[in-house]
């Protein structure tokens, strides 16, 4: 971590002490990582957010503590840290206290004669599913209304005589959402793979008017 100082030259004893309270107060977890993917060192802010200890988590091969799609992404963003590339993913870390996803970056972290001999991920939590899937319903929700209102509004205007520019707004109204409509049918079913939810499952279109 780079400090801007100015007048004051920092010491290193000053500087690591400012790092290890950031390290604790952060909601980064910060694991170091061999090559085999095993843990050998873990920031102290990290092992309380995952809901673990020391011996829980050191010596641990970190992939096989996801869930079985991140297990797979971390060991390949492993393997791209070991040739030199950050890799990055999402994935839930199993934890007592742990979020239920975390971001993470995977990064080379020391080389010996040219090879990365450690790698560094860097975990941050992730809002919780629930959340997301209630913001997506809701998101779902307004945009059937949406659709619903604005049909029903140009269909008004169509029935108001004379202005012309009433009808083109008329038709402005009805582009809309039929637009609307078309980007609501192809959303709603990636929306039902992600909620697991029978109600989006069944009704993956919206009716027309």
């Amino acid at each position: 971590m780079e400090m801007i100082v100015g007048s004051v030259q920092l010491s290193q004893e000053a500087s690591e002490a400012i790092m290890r309270y950031i390290s604790a107060r952060s909601e980064v977890c910060a694991l170091v990582l061999e090559q085999s993917g095993t843990v050998c060192a873990v920031n102290r802010g990290g092992l309380d957010r995952l809901g673990m200890s020391k011996g829980e988590l050191c010596g641990r091969t970190w992939p096989v503590l996801l869930d079985p799609m991140g297990s797979a992404a971390a060991e390949d963003a492993i393997s791209h840290a070991f040739d030199g590339r950050p890799g990055s993913f999402v994935g839930r870390v199993f934890g007592d206290r742990s979020p239920d996803f975390w971001s993470v970056d995977v990064v080379p972290l020391q080389r010996s004669t040219g090879a990365v001999v450690l790698a560094l991920a860097l975990c941050q939590p992730v809002r919780q599913r629930d959340d997301l899937r209630e913001e997506l319903r809701e998101a779902l929700h307004t945009l059937s209304n949406l659709t619903g209102v604005t049909a029903a509004s140009a269909r008004l205007l169509e029935r108001i005589d004379g202005a012309q520019r009433q009808r083109q707004i008329a038709e402005g109204l009805e582009d809309a959402s039929r637009k609307a409509r078309k980007v609501l049918g192809q959303l709603k079913p990636r929306a039902a793979q992600l909620l697991d939810d029978e109600e989006y499952r069944q009704d993956n279109t919206l009716r027309a008017g």
